[in-house]
Order: structure tokens, then C-alpha cells, then sequence
């Protein structure tokens, strides 16, 4: 839905699988990592959020960058880093 929660579903029922809230904002972007353990979301007003798939439980929380925003890039939660 176009809501503040991320549903993830089973591919082949359809069920949701887990359930994801906190991003803060309508992600708009989505990508999982190469092992399928992390999911990072983004949303040009709050930045990026990096998933613990299996917990559902955030990892890391990077804010917007006017060059992310503009260049539109898609986040890879394997190269998360800290900007401070």
C-alpha cells in the first residue's frame, strides 16, 4: 500500500512474510542485498534505511543528499556507510 509500512510478500502466495514500519515516510525505493538478509528503502525526504530482514528491525539510517536525491541512485545496503 502507499503507506509508512513495507509488506514483504512471499513471491510464489503472496502472503505477507513480514511486515517493516518506521521508515517515516512513503519509500519509494527498494533493494536487497545480494544474501537476501538486509533491505535497504528510500524516500527523498528521509534518506535511506537499511533493514534486518529477518527482525524487521533497522540497521542504519542514512539522511537525504541533495546528490542522491538528483542523481536518483538506487541504495546498495552491502556498501552502507556512515556520512558523519
Amino acid at each position: 500500500g502507499w503507506d509508512e509500512v513495507i509488506s514483504i510478500r512471499d513471491a510464489e502466495s503472496g502472503e505477507e512474510v513480514r511486515r517493516i514500519i518506521g521508515h517515516g515516510d512513503t519509500p519509494n525505493r527498494f533493494e536487497f542485498s545480494k544474501d537476501g538478509k538486509l533491505l535497504a528503502s528510500s524516500c527523498p525526504r528521509n534518506g535511506f534505511a537499511v533493514w534486518d530482514v529477518a527482525t524487521g528491525k533497522q540497521v542504519l539510517r542514512l539522511p537525504p543528499t541533495r546528490a542522491e536525491d538528483k542523481a536518483g541512485s538506487e541504495p546498495d545496503p552491502s556498501k552502507a556507510t556512515s556520512r558523519e
